[in-house]
């Protein structure tokens, strides 16, 4: 590769307006194939690699303790095949998703429901919104 710094194109009306970029703010060229970079870009770029590292060794890390842990307290997991561990995860996960939906269907009927009863007293209150209403209570009756 082939590297160089991109010309600036400044537009001033006076040499002394003139304001030069940081250094490592200019843009760098490689040449082959144009791909524009900055030191201060790769400075970053290398920066969030190196936090990532930090992290994905603490996490292994951690996911090893509890590993360590579940296999002292429940040996009967190091016996299980790979497919039989693979199925019971994803039983696991697949109970707690129904159990979340369950709960956000229960939310939203009765959100539903306290709607249909709040629509009820407006109609009582102000009659004139009649056909507005009815059409209401279909819609609402559609998406029960």
């Amino acid at each position: 590769m082939e590297y160089s710094l991109k010309k600036l194109h400044l537009v001033v009306d006076s040499p002394e307006e003139i304001a030069l970029p940081d250094p490592k703010d200019r843009v760098i060229e490689m040449r082959g194939q144009v791909v524009e970079i900055t030191l201060s870009g790769l400075e970053n770029t290398q920066n969030q690699r190196k936090k990532a590292i930090k992290e994905l060794e603490a996490k292994a890390e951690h996911e090893k303790a509890k590993i360590d842990n579940i296999e002292s307290f429940h040996p009967f997991v190091k016996e299980m095949e790979e497919k039989d561990l693979h199925t019971v995860w994803m039983y696991y996960q697949s109970k707690g998703i129904v159990k979340g939906c369950t709960e956000e269907v229960e939310k939203l009927k009765g959100w539903i429901e306290s709607d249909e009863k709040e629509l009820q007293e407006i109609y009582k209150q102000i009659p004139e919104l009649s056909p507005v209403m009815q059409e209401v209570n279909k819609v609402l009756e559609d998406a029960k």
